[in-house]
C-alpha cells in the first residue's frame, strides 16, 4: 500500500537500512582517500549511494542496468589505481559472475563489492532473496568474504576493505541490524579472524554467519536456561559438537565449508549444519520466513 499523493509507502520502517550504514561509511572514506569511487547499476537509492552521488558527483558512476559492465569497469579502475566500490543487490550480482571471476579475481584486483539484500529479504519477494550469495562466491580464488553481524560492524567491515590488497565482498541484509546485546562484543573486528561472543561450549559451540549471529546468541541463552553449556565461538580443539547457522543455501555454503575444514584438520567433532534447504523460498516478511525455515532462536535451540 502506498500514498497516491507522493508514491511513498504507507508503512515506512523506522530502522535505517544496512545499505545506509555502508553508504555513510563509504562517504567518510571518500573524504579521507581520493582513490575511493562508487559504482551502481541504476540502484543508487536502494544501495545507499544517493548522498555519495550528491557530495562526490565526479567519483560516482551509474552504469544503468548493466551489472556485468559495472564489475568490468570497476576492474579497470582498480587497475588504474582507484579503489572502486560496487554496491549491488545480491540477486543482481549473479548476472556478473563471469566478470567477478575473470576480470577481478583472476587478476587479484582490489575491487570491493558491497553486496546488499543478502539472506531473506521479506516483502521484496522470492526473486530478491540473496540466499545463493555464499555458495556462488565461496569457491572463487583470491576473494575475501566479510559477513558483519550488525550495523556497527557493517561500517567496520566496509572501512577494513580499504586495507585489503585483493578483491572482496561485504555481505549484509536489507534491514539494519542493531546489536542484540551491548555486552556481547567479542574481540576487536579484524578481517579473517573469528570473534568469540559467548565463552563456554562444553556441550556444543555455534558458528554463525552474518545476521544469524543474533539468533545464535539468543538460542545459546535459551539452551543455557535448559542446563546446557553452549558457546558462540570457534574452537576445534575442545572437541565439542559444532553447530553452524546460516541464512543461506546449505549446499556449498558456510556450514559446508566448516565441515570441509573439520575434515581437513582431523577435528574429532560432529557437525550439525542449519540453514536453508535447496529450494526457492516464497514471499513473506522476514520473521515469517525465518520461522518457516526453522531459523528463529527457539527453533534453533530445539534443534540443537
Amino acid at each position: 500500500p502506498f500514498r497516491v499523493e507522493n508514491g511513498m509507502k504507507r508503512s515506512q520502517s523506522s530502522k535505517k537500512s544496512a545499505a545506509q550504514a555502508a553508504g555513510k561509511e563509504l562517504m567518510n572514506m571518500a573524504a579521507e582517500d581520493a582513490r575511493v569511487v562508487a559504482v551502481t547499476a541504476a540502484m543508487a537509492g536502494g544501495t545507499g549511494l544517493t548522498e555519495f552521488a550528491s557530495y562526490y558527483p565526479s567519483r560516482f558512476f551509474d552504469v544503468g542496468i548493466a551489472e556485468q559492465h559495472a564489475v568490468s569497469m570497476a576492474a579497470g579502475m582498480a587497475r588504474g589505481g582507484y579503489r572502486p566500490y560496487f554496491a549491488v543487490y545480491s540477486t543482481f550480482l549473479q548476472r556478473a559472475y563471469d566478470q567477478i571471476v575473470h576480470d577481478v579475481c583472476l587478476q587479484n584486483l582490489p575491487v570491493c563489492i558491497l553486496s546488499d539484500h543478502v539472506g531473506l529479504v521479506g516483502d521484496d519477494g522470492k526473486t530478491h532473496h540473496g540466499v545463493l550469495s555464499v555458495p556462488m562466491l565461496m569457491s572463487i580464488p583470491n576473494l575475501t568474504l566479510l559477513a558483519p553481524r550488525d550495523t556497527r560492524q557493517i561500517r567496520q567491515a566496509v572501512r577494513a576493505t580499504l586495507k585489503l590488497d585483493g578483491p572482496c565482498v561485504v555481505q549484509y541484509p536489507k534491514e539494519g541490524i542493531e546489536p542484540y546485546a551491548q555486552n556481547v562484543t567479542g574481540e576487536p573486528f579484524a578481517v579473517g579472524k573469528w570473534q568469540t561472543l559467548i565463552p563456554g561450549g562444553q556441550d556444543a559451540v555455534i558458528l554463525a554467519y552474518g545476521r544469524m549471529t543474533q539468533n545464535a546468541i539468543q538460542a545459546s541463552e535459551l539452551l543455557v536456561q535448559r542446563g546446557l553449556s553452549v558457546g558462540v565461538i570457534a574452537l576445534f580443539e575442545r572437541k565439542a559438537k559444532i553447530v553452524t547457522i546460516e541464512e543461506g543455501e546449505m549446499i556449498g555454503g558456510f556450514g559446508s565449508e566448516i565441515a570441509r575444514v573439520c575434515v581437513e584438520e582431523n577435528a574429532d567433532a560432529p557437525v550439525q549444519i542449519i540453514g536453508l534447504e535447496n529450494r526457492f523460498i516464497t514471499h513473506g516478511s522476514v520473521p515469517e520466513l525465518l520461522r518457516e525455515c526453522g531459523l528463529m532462536p527457539e527453533q534453533l535451540a530445539d534443534r540443537i
